[in-house]
């Protein structure tokens, strides 16, 4: 059953997926439709599952399944992977490549690998205070509360030192 991301409840199951390209208007079209088809047939062992999803920034793809009536089942959540990886496949896009961490520079979404942000960060070249896109968040709670954080307060920054010049 398809329901605004909003109306999910705050302990529903949240994937965050990011495509270091940004979705041209065709594809975000297809993908808005693709979405809407699979949340409205979703079902876990032949219970509907109550799910939404928003598209942020034009990078984001966030999905999130209301667990508190049928918990979503493995072979749900692979429906899900199985899904997307068949529409990006069409569409030129990648929501499936890790290796890129998301963030903002002059209110742009930029991607740089994950060496690379913690070179930078390490180095002084980002502040404490650069935000990034965190796409570990699992409950709707944690996207609200932590999908845009500092960099300092990631799991990026967690145990890096700065060097101090």
């Amino acid at each position: 059953m398809l329901v605004p991301f909003e109306q999910l409840s705050n302990d529903a199951r949240v994937w965050v997926f990011q495509s270091i390209l940004p979705m041209r208007t065709q594809q975000k079209e297809s993908l808005l439709n693709f979405m809407n088809q699979f949340c409205t047939q979703w079902q876990s062992h032949g219970n509907e599952l109550m799910a939404g999803y928003r598209i942020e920034r034009g990078h984001f793809l966030i999905v999130g399944v209301d667990e508190s009536n049928k918990d979503a089942s493995g072979c749900s959540i692979d429906k899900l992977f199985q899904g997307l990886n068949e529409w990006q496949t069409v569409q030129g896009l990648d929501f499936f490549d890790r290796k890129f961490v998301a963030f903002i520079e002059n209110d742009q979404v930029k991607f740089e690998t994950i060496q690379h942000v913690k070179s930078n960060y390490k180095s002084g070249n980002f502040s404490d205070n650069t935000l990034i896109f965190n796409t570990l968040t699992n409950t709707k709670t944690q996207f609200n509360n932590s999908f845009v954080q500092p960099i300092s307060e990631s799991w990026i920054g967690a145990g890096l030192q700065k060097v101090i010049v």
